[in-house]
């Protein structure tokens, strides 16, 4: 019972973060040659979730301004970005509902044995 709240707070943290990059690159969106961040849940090495960070180095739309220079966009994909956070945010509240079920389990333990 214990690996298994161990692994949902490894999978917690690692969902969380996922989240914050996903937040951290709709918010740099239209900010000029920001590359989006990737990331992806992997195993770790003790078998817990965890989180690989990346880069993706595709560039952005160039875009033409008034003066006659050019400058080069952003590649955060916002539809992607978004899409991605709805399958986190439900593994995330798997996670939690995990975490729960183990402790009303844990109290109805502690309820017999007292």
């Amino acid at each position: 019972m214990f690996s298994g709240i161990k692994n949902s707070i490894a999978a917690l943290q690692a969902l969380g973060q996922r989240q914050a990059v996903s937040a951290n690159n709709l918010a740099n969106a239209t900010s000029d040659n920001y590359q989006t961040t990737t990331a992806h849940l992997k195993e770790g090495p003790t078998g817990d979730p965890a989180l690989q960070l990346g880069k993706d180095s595709s560039p952005g739309l160039p875009m033409s301004e008034a003066d006659g220079t050019t400058r080069q966009s952003s590649n955060v994909d916002i539809t992607r970005e978004l899409s991605s956070m709805i399958p986190t945010r439900t593994a995330y509240s798997a996670n939690l509902k995990t975490l729960q079920v183990a402790d009303e389990m844990s109290g109805t333990l502690l309820d017999l044995k007292a």
